[in-house]
C-alpha cells in the first residue's frame, strides 16, 4: 500500500463530446424581460429544425434593431471524434449539420477518456491471494478500505454543476450596468467568482482519500463540505441588489 496506495483505476470510459451554445445577454438588466418574452418559443430544436433556426435568427435581428441585444456570444467545444470544419455562417441549423457530420466520423480510434472508476486494491485477485496467508492484524489495514459509492460521486457532481452555474452567473451579473456602477457590488461578485473557482478546482483534484473522507461525513449526515448551495444563496442576495 505504501507503493501503490489503497485504490486503483479499474475502468476508464471513453467517449466524445460536442457542446455548442448561444448566449443572449442584453445591455441592461431591463432587457432581460424583453428578451425572455421574445425568445420564449425557442428551444434546443433550433439546431435541428430549419424553421426554428430561421425564427431564432429573425428574433436576434429584431432585438438588435431594438438595441436590446448585441450579436449573441457563440461558443463550441469538442472532445474526441474528428475535427470538422466550422460552418460558414452562425445559423443554429448550420451547427446542427456540423454535429451530424462530426457524429458520422466517430469511431473507436478517436474516442477520448471521459470518466474513470476507482476500486479498492483488495478487489484485485492477486491482493486477495496474498491476504490469505496474513494474520487478521496484518489484514486489518486492507480489509478496512471502503468502496467509493455512486451516491457519493452523484452528490459531488450536483454540487460541481451548481458551483459552475454560480461562477458563470456572477460573471454575467458583473456585465450589467447596475454592477459596473457599484464598485462594492462588483467586488463582491469578483470575490464570489474566485471562491467558486477555488472550490471547483478542489473538487476536480480530489483523490481517493479525499472522497472517502467526504463519504464518511455524508454517512454522518454532515454536509458542511458542500459549498455550492451557500455560494448560490450569496449570489441570489447580490443579484437582488440589481433589481
Amino acid at each position: 500500500m505504501e507503493v501503490y496506495g489503497r485504490y486503483f483505476v479499474s475502468e476508464i470510459i471513453y467517449g466524445a463530446k460536442f457542446v455548442c451554445r448561444y448566449t443572449l445577454q442584453g445591455y441592461t438588466l431591463e432587457d432581460h424581460s424583453y428578451l425572455g418574452g421574445l425568445f420564449e418559443s425557442i428551444s434546443s430544436d433550433i439546431f435541428f429544425d430549419e424553421s426554428m433556426s430561421n425564427a431564432f435568427m429573425s428574433k436576434v435581428e429584431q432585438a438588435m434593431q431594438a438595441k436590446k441585444l448585441p450579436f449573441p456570444d457563440f461558443q463550441c467545444s469538442m472532445e474526441g471524434g474528428k475535427l470538422v470544419p466550422s460552418p460558414t455562417d452562425l445559423r443554429p441549423s448550420a451547427l446542427g449539420d456540423q454535429f451530424h457530420q462530426w457524429t458520422s466520423l466517430i469511431s473507436a480510434d478517436n474516442l477520448v477518456p471521459q470518466r474513470a472508476r476507482v476500486s479498492r486494491i483488495t478487489d484485485l485477485e492477486e491482493v486477495q491471494e496474498a491476504m490469505r496467508g496474513m494474520s487478521s492484524e496484518k489484514q486489518a489495514p486492507l480489509t478496512g478500505i471502503q468502496q467509493i459509492t455512486k451516491g457519493t460521486t452523484a452528490v459531488l457532481e450536483l454540487d460541481f454543476a451548481l458551483a459552475m452555474f454560480v461562477m458563470n452567473s456572477a460573471g454575467t451579473e458583473q456585465a450589467y450596468q447596475c454592477a459596473s456602477a457599484d464598485q462594492s457590488l462588483y467586488n463582491e461578485l469578483s470575490d464570489l467568482k474566485r471562491n467558486t473557482f477555488d472550490y471547483i478546482m478542489h473538487l476536480e483534484t480530489l483523490n481517493a482519500t479525499g472522497l472517502i473522507n467526504l463519504q464518511d461525513q455524508f454517512r454522518q449526515d454532515d454536509w458542511s463540505s458542500l459549498k455550492a448551495a451557500g455560494f448560490d444563496r450569496q449570489f441570489r442576495s447580490l443579484e437582488a441588489s440589481c433589481w
